[in-house]
């Protein structure tokens, strides 16, 4: 139902019809793609899922202390739309599908490719 900060491709000409990112109102980048997402949405633009594609990242972001507050006073629709984005869980069988895909996949052995030449294995390897 909106932006997250991991992977998000925006046209320009959107972009600047919105305003582009409100920082002044957010602390995390990951408020103000959500709050730009849901401006773009009042314009006619749309989000779209890529459910092809893949980012692979350590770890996702977050809101700021009082960012979803601020959320909630400027979009007061905003988290019953996402809660019912969550139960209707449209994503389901593509995710348990990926989920399975990756569960058989075999873990990369540790940055071998940093040791060529090395006579033993990396400290903690056997």
């Amino acid at each position: 139902p909106a932006a997250v900060d991991h992977a998000v491709a925006l046209r320009g000409n959107a972009r600047r019809r919105a305003g582009g990112l409100d920082a002044a109102s957010y602390a995390s980048w990951y408020a103000a793609l959500i709050d730009l997402s849901l401006r773009l949405s009042g314009l006619g633009w749309r989000n779209a899922l890529c459910e092809t594609a893949f980012v692979a990242r350590g770890g996702e972001g977050g809101p700021a202390d009082g960012d979803l507050d601020a959320l909630a006073v400027r979009w007061p629709a905003w988290h019953a739309r996402l809660a019912n984005f969550l139960m209707e869980d449209p994503l389901r069988e593509t995710r348990e599908a990926l989920t399975r895909s990756y569960a058989g996949i075999d873990p990369p052995q540790a940055q071998r490719e940093l040791f060529v030449g090395e006579t033993r294995p990396p400290r903690g390897e056997s």
